[in-house]
């Protein structure tokens, strides 16, 4: 049985390139976990490690606020999404710790794993460089006389 490959992140945002291989998604996950950044409770952490988990396994399609309140949180076949919020708390609180990890501890992290909002599935893309500090500026243009332009203009 063919395994499902992991989603880049929106595709119109994701870095150019294909998806980031498992082992560079999982080493990604241990760095995440591993990090004083990252400080949530276990629950949230457990969230983390299973949407990832499920997702490279090639069942993103079975990730929803049921099979994760079931799965992650132990509630029971009876559980009642409509009145039980614990998903979408629980959801938010990772979304922000992950974003906060990232913008610290992983600021140069080479993989992003995001669970964007509205879904539990996460996305994983290469991290897009910073296009305009890899531009070199432009030099400063020399008219028919010798004379710096840009110079002239600051004036």
């Amino acid at each position: 049985m063919e395994q499902e490959r992991p989603r880049n992140c929106d595709d119109d945002d994701a870095a150019p390139g294909p998806t980031p291989p498992q082992e560079e998604i999982r080493a990604q996950l241990d760095r995440i976990l591993a990090s004083a950044e990252f400080s949530v409770p276990a629950r949230v952490r457990h969230f983390l490690i299973y949407v990832v988990n499920e997702t490279l396994a090639g069942r993103a399609d079975r990730i929803k606020a049921y099979s994760v309140a079931v799965e992650v949180f132990g509630r029971d076949a009876n559980f009642d999404i409509q009145n039980d919020p614990v998903v979408r708390i629980e959801a938010g609180r990772l979304r922000r710790a992950l974003e906060r990890y990232y913008l610290l501890a992983g600021n140069s992290a080479p993989v992003l794993i995001e669970i964007p909002k509205g879904a539990y599935v996460p996305h994983f893309q290469w991290r897009r460089e910073h296009e305009d500090d890899a531009q070199p500026a432009a030099p400063p243009r020399i008219d028919q006389h010798g004379s710096d332009t840009a110079a002239l203009i600051k004036r």
